[in-house]
């Protein structure tokens, strides 16, 4: 990407981050009076800034050029290929030997862990 673009992208990640943290304090706050017809909306919070998230990258990845789109598929694909090979094989250690429940944002983690090692792998892989 050009530096015009990667500025743009920062840009936009960190106001996605911003937005995050304070979706964090506004759950805060609403999970401190605990009703029923609140749960609902607080559950769905996080949804928010992930769908941001996505609408960044989608955007991002259609101002790559030809390479930087290979790597960032390249990067996509090892992330989903190795993410779905360790998660499948917790379920079959949670099923074997009882191995502690997997909490659900620790596998989104492991997910931006192995897409930003594919990007760096692949990165340097196709150039």
């Amino acid at each position: 990407m050009s530096a015009i673009t990667i500025d743009r992208f920062r840009r936009e990640f960190i106001l996605t981050a911003i937005s995050v943290v304070a979706l964090i304090v506004v759950m805060y706050l609403l999970n401190l009076d605990r009703e029923a017809n609140k749960a609902l909306i607080i559950g769905l919070i996080p949804a928010l800034p992930g769908l941001a998230a996505v609408a960044i990258l989608i955007l991002a990845r259609a101002r790559m050029d030809e390479l930087e789109r290979k790597i960032h598929d390249a990067a996509l694909a090892f992330a989903f290929a190795t993410s779905l090979f360790l998660l499948v094989a917790y379920g079959v250690l949670q099923a074997s030997i009882a191995a502690p429940t997997l909490n659900w944002a620790l596998a989104a983690a492991l997910m931006s862990c192995t897409w930003a090692t594919g990007w760096i792998v692949f990165g340097r892989l196709y150039r």
